[in-house]
């Protein structure tokens, strides 16, 4: 009975193999579409090398400052700031959507009337890239 089982496996084992064979082809595309997005991405290590070539500072010095930099922007905003900004790149606000009670309106595809849900009070943040930035990426 041992030996059946090691029959059926070794008789799948081949046919398993042609199939493999035939999906590396259809990963070649991905493959080409991570690089084309890789050489378009700026990294952390780019980055670093372009503020040493700017500031003149240390890679270490950089990187204290980079891993740091969260940790500041947590603290401000467990003690309270609803506002963060980082002059010239980004600007972080906490923002209060008020609760809604339930009400009756139009569906927006159906057009009946329906019973929309009522939505509790919540906070969410929002994030503003700085209007240099912005223009840049857009083109």
């Amino acid at each position: 009975m041992a030996n059946e089982k090691t029959e059926k496996t070794e008789k799948k084992a081949p046919a398993k193999a042609p199939a493999e064979k035939a999906a590396a082809p259809k990963a070649a595309a991905p493959k080409a579409a991570k690089k084309a997005a890789k050489a378009t991405m700026f990294y952390k290590a780019e980055l670093e090398d372009a503020l040493m070539k700017e500031t003149g500072l240390k890679r270490q010095q950089i990187e204290l400052v980079l891993k740091t930099l969260p940790k500041v922007v947590s603290e401000a905003v467990k003690g309270g700031k609803t506002e963060i900004v980082i002059p010239g790149v980004v600007r972080m606000r906490r923002i209060k959507v008020p609760a809604r009670a339930a009400y009756t309106g139009p569906h927006p595809v159906t057009k009946k009337e329906h019973q929309f849900k009522a939505r509790p009070e919540m906070v969410k943040a929002k994030v503003t890239v700085a209007k240099e930035i912005r223009q840049l990426l857009k083109g």
